[in-house]
């Protein structure tokens, strides 16, 4: 508990942030692991096939094609998955 009891401030890891230092945009922004509830939207902005997968499947599908997944996103994953290797 903080200083000041109605205002609350949880702290995760792991976590990552990111800004794009080269490329044809700047960018800035946070990855975070969380516990989720609910039901995905199947519409939205650019996404496709949005689902739920295990660690393990992430590692797979970077390994079979990391072109699939962008390229800030790329970096995220890659940077995940090395700071979970480390537990």
């Amino acid at each position: 508990m903080g200083i000041d009891p109605s205002f609350e401030v949880e702290c995760i890891k792991p976590f990552g942030a990111y800004q794009t230092i080269n490329g044809p945009f700047d960018t800035v922004g946070v990855y975070f692991r969380c516990k989720v509830q609910g039901e995905l939207l199947k519409l939205g902005d650019e996404t496709k096939n949005p689902r739920w997968i295990t660690v393990e499947e992430l590692r797979q599908l970077m390994n079979e094609d990391p072109l699939q997944f962008s390229n800030v996103d790329r970096a995220g994953i890659i940077f995940y998955l090395k700071y979970i290797e480390m537990l």
